[in-house]
């Protein structure tokens, strides 16, 4: 079976998610999962995708617990099917996050062995880094240049917010705001030095230089010379129209 068979199974106990959707973009991405990306505009729909998708998926769960704790609900309501409402909307979404991440695992595989290559995943491959990693800059990137998937509830630039998103683990939070965190280093992102919510409250700040050439777009020439020096600035230069 396919990609877009499967995906119409996937939506077929919720059609109505189809409506909260870029349908015709999902579609897209379905029929050309069996190849590279061709732009870094390709990258990061794909990217935008996996993430407001998996952003729904903790609201959905969230909604639900809140009933279960009977925390939220109205005068009038059938708790029970708003239950299975809920149910059936977050099968759907986990089974919808899981393709699309199968997805976007194998385009990737086909990006490293294709000669174009979008710059977030170079700059992966130079500073040799993980899945993890690599999520928590999609984030980051998106965060701070896309309004859509900063204005959901469960999306945040602080740490706890960024730890419960992707349910890190005590050892990687820890890492994430270790001094020797490669990211951090790099001046790729940085932590903000003060907080008064405790460690966990500090906000992840990225400069908009860095966002900017890691989204794809062009840079002046004041914009690249805030980040000369830096591996971003050192994959720019080896782009063959780099000027």
């Amino acid at each position: 079976m396919d990609f877009k068979e499967r995906l119409e199974g996937v939506f077929q106990p919720t059609p109505e998610l189809k409506k909260v959707v870029d349908w015709n973009l999902v579609e897209g991405i379905c029929s050309k999962s069996e190849e590279p990306f061709f732009s870094e505009q390709d990258y990061f729909d794909l990217v935008r995708l996996k993430l407001i998708t998996r952003a729904r998926l903790l609201e959905a769960k969230s909604r639900y617990e809140e009933i279960l704790l009977g925390q939220s609900y109205s005068m009038g309501q059938n708790i029970s099917l708003v239950k299975e409402d809920l149910e059936k909307v977050i099968k759907t979404l986990t089974s919808f996050l899981e393709l699309i991440t199968e997805i976007y695992q194998k385009k990737k595989v086909y990006a490293f062995k294709n000669q174009y290559r979008p710059r977030i995943l170079r700059l992966a491959e130079k500073l040799a880094l993980d899945d993890r990693e690599l999520d928590i800059l999609h984030y980051l990137i998106l965060y701070f240049s896309d309004y859509e998937f900063s204005s959901f509830s469960k999306v945040e630039n602080d740490i706890e917010g960024m730890a419960r998103f992707f349910e890190l683990k005590a050892d990687e939070i820890l890492s994430l705001l270790s001094l020797d965190n490669k990211l951090i280093k790099q001046g790729i992102f940085e932590l903000e030095e003060k907080s008064f919510g405790g460690f966990l409250k500090r906000d992840i700040e990225m400069p908009a230089e860095n966002v900017k050439a890691l989204r794809g777009f062009s840079l002046t020439q004041e914009e690249f010379l805030k980040i000369e020096g830096t591996p971003i600035a050192e994959i720019l230069r080896d782009e063959p129209d780099f000027n």
